[in-house]
């Protein structure tokens, strides 16, 4: 289901540069629904029936990650002065972390960012010695859409990513815990 979501999601913002609430906030309701369902999703074991601890992890997934994408796009707004992140970015963390958790969620904001500049760092250094100027050229104000980086990200994580993310998270957790 997460994949039949996050497809489309892609493509539209790779072509429009916007992410439909179909996709964003139906998703995370369609996570928030399954969760409760299918409480597995979220590593509770299946007790028979629909459970609140699935839907609970969901819901805590939805909030954190669009909150840590809101707080992020308005820091990188007030600093470049300029809006650095959409608001289909942040409804689609919601999205995600209603399915993956906020673990997923957080992970595919800092590897969509890593993917991003691994894939884009070449484009714009080819551009810089490439003659000329043309219409396409990536530069500062250039508007890249950030979605298919996020879902690429998100979907390394539910398909491979997800056991060593978790317990990376678990270990920078114990680590902060023993702080004063």
């Amino acid at each position: 289901v997460l994949v039949l979501l996050l497809v489309p999601a892609f493509w539209i913002d790779l072509d429009h540069l916007v992410i439909p609430d179909l996709f964003t906030v139906g998703g995370m309701l369609l996570g928030l629904s399954f969760s409760v369902l299918v409480p597995g999703l979220h590593g509770f074991p299946e007790l028979g029936g629909p459970s609140f601890r699935g839907f609970a992890a969901a819901f805590v997934g939805a909030l954190v990650g669009s909150a840590v994408y809101y707080w992020l796009a308005v820091g990188a707004g007030l600093a470049l002065r300029r809006e650095a992140l959409g608001e289909g970015d942040i409804k689609l963390a919601g999205c995600l972390g209603a399915f993956l958790g906020w673990q997923g969620a957080v992970f595919a904001l800092f590897g969509g960012a890593l993917l991003g500049t691994v894939l884009l760092l070449p484009v714009l250094a080819w551009q810089r010695f490439r003659p000329g100027e043309g219409e396409g050229r990536l530069g500062a104000g250039s508007e890249i859409p950030f979605g298919p980086f996020l879902i690429a990200a998100a979907l390394a994580y539910a398909f491979g990513l997800q056991g060593s993310v978790d317990a990376w998270f678990a270990e920078v957790g114990g680590m902060l815990s023993l702080l004063p």
